[in-house]
């Protein structure tokens, strides 16, 4: 290894090995203090590992323009004091993959990058209903720059792993309008439930308003038990030293059983409100604190939480 270029904030530590040729190895570490609700309305406060992981990356250019590239991303590091069952060190994604003129294609375990969800997946400990695929035994192509256009497809097959089998299609399109980007994406859910083939899908548009970072989000789940629309809007502002972020959510499934059956709780209402809000601050370039505060609307105030927490990425 010829040289650390360096290493900053929430990045990798490069090192350049030969003209062609780079290894990054980037680690985060987080903990957590919360106090969660359960069904039964009970308070229940921890320490717990927030997020912690190490990812091992490298990539080289070939003479002919195309760069091959892996990456490991390990995860669950569990806490030390925990059982045995809560000290895993285990692989959350491992992908190699070849990027050029024609875009990128990527194999292996990637995220599946359902981008619509990720406009209000804003926070740091838990967040409010979510959707999302499997990124494991992918395949995903992902477009270059096509003006103001980029798009990626991907593919989860299964071999009979579990229940799993078949394939899950999936896809994800931006287009940037100069003063706002909209986002659409879509997962078959193909191979994944059963009965499979009850997509998911959304629509979403992120813009700037006076300093604050905005989206505002559609979304609905056709899975058959769990049906449900998602309408959400999500804000952050950085105020200098840190940011300080909210969402709201509303959620309508459309029946009481359906609402049971997805939140896996005994609840007497179909709709809910729910909302997020939080703040971090700087403490140093790649050390932060943050607090948040979670209402999910649901009876007893099941899944409710106040969380405080560190993290240091390297």
């Amino acid at each position: 290894i010829a040289a650390l270029l360096g290493s900053g904030a929430a990045s990798a530590a490069t090192f350049q090995i030969d003209d062609n040729t780079t290894f990054e190895v980037a680690a985060t570490v987080g903990w957590a203090f919360s106090e969660v609700t359960d069904a039964a309305g009970n308070d229940t406060t921890s320490w717990s590992d927030n997020g912690s992981d190490l990812i091992i990356s490298a990539e080289r250019t070939a003479d002919n323009g195309l760069t091959t590239f892996i990456n490991i991303d390990f995860d669950e590091w569990g806490t030390p004091e925990g059982d045995d069952e809560n000290r895993a060190f285990t692989v959350d994604e491992m992908s190699l993959g070849i990027e050029g003129d024609f875009g990128d294609v990527v194999i292996g375990s990637d995220s599946d990058e359902y981008n619509v969800d990720g406009i209000k997946d804003i926070d740091e400990w838990e967040g409010v209903y979510g959707l999302g695929g499997d990124d494991s035994n992918m395949i995903k192509y992902g477009s270059p720059d096509l003006g103001n256009l980029s798009f990626s497809v991907h593919a989860n097959t299964y071999n009979g792993e579990s229940t799993n089998t078949g394939t899950t299609i999936g896809g994800n399109i931006e287009y940037d309008l100069g003063v706002a980007t909209v986002l659409a994406a879509y997962n078959s859910r193909g191979g994944e439930t059963e009965p499979a083939d009850e997509a998911f899908y959304g629509i979403g548009v992120e813009f700037e308003l006076n300093g604050v970072d905005m989206g505002v989000s559609y979304e609905r789940d056709t899975l058959e038990t769990e049906e449900a629309d998602m309408i959400a809007v999500a804000a952050t502002y950085n105020y200098g030293a840190g940011n300080v972020y909210g969402a709201v959510q509303n959620l309508n499934f459309d029946s009481l059983a359906d609402a049971q059956a997805a939140l896996e709780a005994t609840e007497t209402n179909d709709s809910f409100t729910q909302y997020l809000v939080g703040a971090t601050y700087d403490i140093t370039p790649n050390l932060y604190a943050w607090f948040e505060v979670l209402r999910l609307d649901e009876e007893q105030g099941n899944g409710d939480s106040t969380a405080v927490g560190l993290t240091a990425s390297f």
